[in-house]
Formats: structure tokens, C-alpha cells, sequence
């Protein structure tokens, strides 16, 4: 690893690593997307599903999005980052106790 940083900085030329943890990011947005229309309890008219699409652009709550145990408990932390985003209480001081979890 050392004689390629080297080689590269004598080149001046960039390298890109590439390294997909656990799922790739395509399998990952389409586990989001499965569960968030089949979230049970939860209208597909409902807005809250248009706010799921868009929250889907962090990579990182895709990954707690799918790893959310129960649809009650997805659905609450779709309202709360909702709410956040709108500049709303976060879930330290959401009156459910510190947090959702």
C-alpha cells in the first residue's frame, strides 16, 4: 500500500477506492423501497411515503431504515425525521423517552 500512495504521489495522479459494505447500494434502495410500500398501517397515498423517498438519500438511513425491526417503529421514525425536517423536536426531546428505540 505504501509503494502505490507513492507511486501515485510521484504520477500526481488521484486513485479511487471502491469498497461496498454488506449490501451494494442498489440492493440496498430497493430493500427501502420494498419496505417502505409495504409498510403495514401506513396509506401508499400517505404523504409520509413521498417524505420516505426523499430520506432515502443518505445512505445511512437507508441502512437504519432496513434494519428497523417493526413497521410501528419505522413509521415513528419516519415522523420524527419529518418533523426534524421541519424543524421539529429530535429524538433526544420527542417526549418518547430519549429516543425511539
Amino acid at each position: 500500500m505504501e509503494n502505490l500512495a507513492s507511486s501515485v504521489k510521484l504520477q500526481q495522479r488521484e486513485v479511487r477506492v471502491h469498497h461496498d459494505y454488506g449490501d451494494s447500494t442498489q440492493e440496498l434502495i430497493d430493500k427501502c423501497m420494498t419496505r417502505l410500500y409495504s409498510l403495514e398501517g401506513l396509506d401508499l397515498q400517505d404523504l409520509l411515503i413521498v417524505f420516505g423517498l426523499t430520506v432515502h438519500d443518505n445512505p445511512a438511513n437507508q441502512a437504519i431504515m432496513v434494519r428497523i425491526p417493526t413497521d410501528v417503529a419505522v413509521i415513528s421514525w419516519l415522523r420524527m425525521k419529518k418533523s426534524q425536517s421541519m424543524g421539529g423536536p429530535s429524538a433526544a426531546n420527542s417526549g418518547m423517552g430519549g429516543g425511539w428505540f
